[in-house]
């Protein structure tokens, strides 16, 4: 391997407090970068100031869009602002380990039709409860290359060839996340491969607030549906929010047929045995911080539900009346 062409993307959108972190552990890596591309998605927290430090520095291209465009327009823009072979993307609020690159690369020239490689994300140890309740195996098993039918990668930690990409660009109507597994999914119609490297290794920071994470997973709640009508998945919401649901309307009819009561909370147990199900699998291991983070990680999941269903129901809404799949939150 004759050590391709490689740029490196950062998007970034309010980040000043730890971009700089994340380009410096670029700056220190092992193989050689041919650009480090930082996208600012219209930031209005400083970020732009931040960025100022390394403007005298060649090897980085500096981009600011002149308002919030979202994650994928970004992630696009980052990919049209140079010419390498590969492109490596990870996020404003992740530290690469110093040989990331060059084992994230790996795969495309170990084995034929490979597109993307994601990698692993480890966690830097959470400082508050609702860091602790982001960090489950939901958010690992989705993007972390852990499912054996459709494997993923997560934005913050892939690389995808650069021609691929431009043919198969980031969905730009997916503005708050969900453009990975989206582009993962159409990867794997293709025929393509995906490839999950173990030995590349990003730590990325999470939510630190509960209306931060709640919010974050109301997003993704709601991309995911659309991903999932996109992509024409068997199910249009996940197992565990079709549960909920029948719960909560179990519920709702109980108050004119008493004993649909009893179906919601035999709905509601699933819902909850599969929340602890997954803490208990997660990789910490740890019996007592599963279950301290289990209230948590189930009013989170249960906001994650939500924006599922609102999701489906917006996105039915506005083809009926506009013809297009898009929402704005």
């Amino acid at each position: 391997m004759n050590n391709p062409p490689v740029t490196a993307v950062v998007c970034v959108y309010n980040g000043k407090e730890f971009v700089e972190s994340c380009i410096n552990s670029l700056l220190a890596q092992t193989y050689p970068l041919t650009f480090i591309v930082v996208v600012d998605d219209g930031s209005t927290d400083g970020t732009a100031e931040t960025l100022q430090k390394f403007c005298e520095n060649k090897k980085i291209k500096i981009h600011r869009n002149k308002r919030n465009l979202g994650l994928s327009t970004s992630r696009n823009i980052g990919a049209g602002m140079a010419d390498p072979e590969i492109v490596a993307y990870t996020d404003a609020d992740s530290i690469v380990r110093e040989d990331w690159i060059e084992e994230l690369i790996k795969p495309f020239f170990a084995e034929e039709k490979v597109e993307i490689v994601g990698g692993r994300i480890e966690n830097p140890g959470p400082k508050t409860y609702w860091e602790l309740v982001a960090w489950d195996t939901e958010f690992l098993s989705r993007h972390s290359g852990y499912s054996k039918r459709y494997p993923m990668a997560i934005g913050c930690n892939m690389a995808v060839s650069r021609k691929f990409l431009l043919e198969n660009p980031f969905d730009e109507t997916l503005k708050y996340g969900g453009e990975d597994v989206d582009l993962c999914y159409r990867t794997l119609r293709q025929g393509r491969k995906i490839y999950y490297q173990h030995s590349a290794v990003v730590t990325h920071r999470h939510r630190n607030t509960f209306l931060a994470l709640a919010k974050q997973r109301f997003a993704w709640g709601v991309s995911d549906s659309y991903v999932r009508f996109k992509n024409r998945l068997l199910l249009p919401l996940p197992l565990k929010t079709l549960v909920l649901a029948a719960s909560v309307m179990s519920f709702f009819l109980s108050a004119h047929y008493g004993y649909f009561r009893i179906f919601g909370f035999i709905f509601l147990a699933a819902f909850l045995g599969r929340t602890l199900q997954l803490e208990l699998k997660s990789d910490k291991k740890d019996f007592i911080q599963a279950l301290v983070s289990f209230p948590g990680r189930s009013l989170i999941a249960a906001i994650h539900s939500a924006g599922h269903i609102y999701g489906l129901f917006a996105f039915f809404f506005n083809i009926r009346r506009h013809g297009e799949a898009d929402i704005i939150l």
